[in-house]
């Protein structure tokens, strides 16, 4: 077994391995406290992949609109080259969900989702899924069809 316990620039309170995707040889960990360019609790997503003699932090991703108390790195999955994780505190926690794309070594923001009756409460990106082009995103706190009854 080798362990993964080192990455580039954490620090006390960051919650590392607050959520863990893996898909063969790379894992993806949130650490929703980070504090990435000062953003108090931003949030992110440590990339790692299996060199066969270890573990090797591969990318940070944030979100290109990235604020404070946002959360990214809350909930994450992984599925070949593509990482999407979630932000449920986004704008008054109205949560947010972002996909990430790797080509060849670099990782780098695809897209930003958001329903289009998202609103305060809602906790969009609370939990997310995806396989191959198909994702999914919890937000337990729509209301839509009645107090807090929830959506994906």
């Amino acid at each position: 077994m080798r362990v993964l316990y080192k990455y580039t620039d954490g620090s006390a309170g960051d919650n590392l391995g607050n959520a863990i995707a893996l898909d063969g040889g790379t894992v993806a960990v949130g650490a929703l406290h980070d504090d990435p360019d000062g953003r108090n609790d931003s949030g992110s997503v440590y990339i790692f992949v299996d060199s066969g003699s270890g573990w090797t932090q591969q990318g940070k991703l944030v979100a290109e609109d990235g604020s404070s108390g946002a959360r990214l790195g809350r909930s994450v999955a992984l599925s070949g080259d593509s990482v999407i994780s979630g932000s449920e505190r986004k704008n008054g926690c109205q949560g947010a969900a972002y996909v990430f794309a790797r080509s060849g070594m670099i990782w780098s923001q695809e897209a930003k989702l958001l329903p289009a009756d998202v609103g305060s409460g809602d906790y969009f990106g609370v939990s997310v899924g995806i396989d191959g082009d198909t994702a999914v995103v919890g937000s337990f706190g729509d209301d839509d069809r009645g107090a807090d009854a929830g959506a994906a």
